[in-house]
């Protein structure tokens, strides 16, 4: 509902969650590019329907292409499906890296994707034990940072 009146994704409570576990792993939430799978909340914030996921993925993709990452996050379940172009069990298939599926100006490519738990999903599950959502959506984070700060690495020691 914040994110619709204000037209910025992630500025409510799942949003200050993302802060702060981004700030946990060591990363400035200023430093990333955030943006949503649909850009209108869908009635009674139900999961988007696959034609409302598709009439704002042109808009998704080019948000991609301006910001050319080295890795995507895909933070829930609709987000992962969007990105890989596949089913995705998110609590199984979460903290892996797979292939977002992108459309590109001259055909598709692909960019790795780390799927994770949604930050909506940690705040009604506030399971803070070893194992436990907070726990892993932290771990899935700092991989995925890890993994970018590792492509750097290799960027320049091949440079």
């Amino acid at each position: 509902e914040q994110e619709d009146a204000s037209g910025v994704p992630f500025v409510g409570p799942a949003g200050e969650v993302l802060n702060e576990l981004l700030e946990e792993v060591g990363v400035n939430p200023g430093d990333v590019h955030i943006a949503n799978t649909v850009l209108c909340r869908p009635k009674d914030n139900r999961t988007p329907y696959p034609h409302e996921i598709l009439a704002c993925r042109p808009r998704l993709m080019e948000q991609i292409r301006i910001v050319d990452p080295d890795l995507l996050i895909a933070v829930g379940k609709t987000a992962a499906q969007t990105l890989t172009g596949k089913k995705i069990a998110i609590s199984k298939e979460r903290g892996q890296i797979r292939d977002a599926v992108l459309d590109g100006v001259l055909g598709g490519y692909k960019i790795p994707v780390m799927l994770t738990y949604h930050t909506a999903h940690v705040l009604r599950s506030p399971d803070t034990n070893p194992g436990g959502v907070l726990d892993l959506t932290v771990k899935d984070l700092r991989a995925a940072f890890q993994a970018v700060a590792a492509l750097h690495e290799q960027g320049d020691a091949h440079g």
